[in-house]
Order: C-alpha cells, then structure tokens, then sequence
C-alpha cells in the first residue's frame, strides 16, 4: 500500500482547504458568533495566505492543519481580541481563512516578537500603503490580550 502524498500548498490546494476545513470553520465560526460578523470566502485573500505560509515554512496543507489543529485555541481567542480591539470596524465581515494569517502572525511572533512580525509585514501585509509599524504594534497588543 502506497503512503498517503503530502498536498503542496498552492492557491487552489489553499482554497479547497479553506472551504472544507473543519478546524478552520470552528475557529471562524467561534470568533463570528461573538464578535457579530458574517464570514465570507474571498479568493483575493488566498494567493496572500499561500504567500505568507511559504515564507514560514509550512509546505504542505497537512501540516498548515496540524499548526492550526496546535493553536485552535489561543488562535481563536487572538482573532476575538483583534476583532473586539484594534482591529474593530476595520471589516465589514470575516474573510473565510483569516485563521491562516493570525496562525502566521502568532508563529512570527513567537520566534522573534514584535521586530519580527514588523518586517514580516513590510514584506506580507495585504494593505502596503498603511502604516507597517502601527499595524504590527496593534496585531501584537491582541496577542497579548489572547492570553
């Protein structure tokens, strides 16, 4: 019997994950349900997300599942405190797979704090003309907040 392939990561192995994904609909679901947003797939997002776990390493969905599955949890609560906090009012919904970016933000954060996730966004942030250091500074405030 052949061993089960790892499936790369690319824009549609990412998408069809997004949109099937049980630990990714319980995150966002949670985080809905208190903050009063509805969550909606957004193809702009993916190519970002694609993008961002490439730079951290993460190569294959499975593994993009087993860091998520990991950090369900204070993933959760990172995003409820983005949203209640510094990120209120900033979206009108909740982009389907947003827990791929706030699990790559606690990953850069955990490594290297708050220089770290600064210049990850200089390089990743979906928005360049914003203000980089006051966006981290905000990303890192929730995350002290999850805890």
């Amino acid at each position: 019997m052949q061993p089960k392939s790892l499936s790369s990561i690319s824009n549609n192995s990412l998408a069809t994950l997004i949109k099937n994904s049980a630990i990714i609909h319980r995150i966002e679901l949670a985080v809905s349900e208190k903050i009063n947003l509805r969550i909606v797939f957004a193809d702009a997002f993916v190519e970002a997300y694609v993008d961002r776990l490439g730079f951290l390493g993460v190569s294959t969905v499975e593994n993009m599942e087993r860091l998520l599955l990991e950090k369900e949890s204070f993933t959760t609560k990172y995003l409820i405190a983005w949203f209640r906090g510094p990120g209120a009012g900033r979206l009108q919904f909740i982009p389907e797979g947003i827990s791929i970016s706030f699990l790559g933000w606690i990953m850069v954060l955990e490594k290297g704090g708050l220089p770290a996730l600064t210049d990850f966004l200089t390089k990743h942030a979906f928005n360049k003309n914003q203000d980089i250091q006051k966006l981290a500074a905000n990303l890192e405030c929730a995350y002290k907040q999850a805890f």
